[in-house]
């Protein structure tokens, strides 16, 4: 009998365990996707006629809020949080369908702020530049 129930108990752990494996990317907010996927995806939308074209008239970054939101983390790990942070409140303005956003901290040992433009259609960075 104790056989049986130190095998049982065996079988118990593991599955708890094959549980608790199988269910922490439950929460994860990303899978890694295969490679070849990757690339059949990547092929696909940089050929034009696959995905729709109505996606040109929308703004991905349609306001001041999502426009910070998408720059803050990249300068966070270009400039580091706490001099990113010291440049707030922020400058921002849409010029041409370009948002601006100027972060100024001149007061900092480590220098100025930052410059960085978005385009606000489809979110690419144009450039960033960090003050010395």
């Amino acid at each position: 009998m104790k056989n049986v129930n130190k095998k049982f108990n065996k079988v118990l752990l593991y599955f708890i365990i094959a549980i608790g494996i199988s269910c922490g990317n439950i929460n994860s907010k990303w899978v890694k996707m295969d490679s070849n996927e990757s690339k059949e995806w990547l092929t696909k939308f940089k050929d034009s006629s696959y995905y729709n074209r109505a996606w040109d008239t929308i703004k991905l970054i349609p306001n001041e809020e999502v426009a910070i939101s998408v720059i803050e983390p990249i300068l966070f790990n270009i400039c580091g949080k706490n001099t990113v942070i010291e440049g707030r409140p922020y400058r921002i303005n849409l010029i041409d369908n370009y948002w601006v956003i100027e972060g100024r901290n001149s007061g900092l040992s480590n220098g100025g702020g930052f410059l960085a433009v978005i385009n606000s259609k489809d979110g690419k960075i144009l450039g960033i530049s960090r003050g010395k």
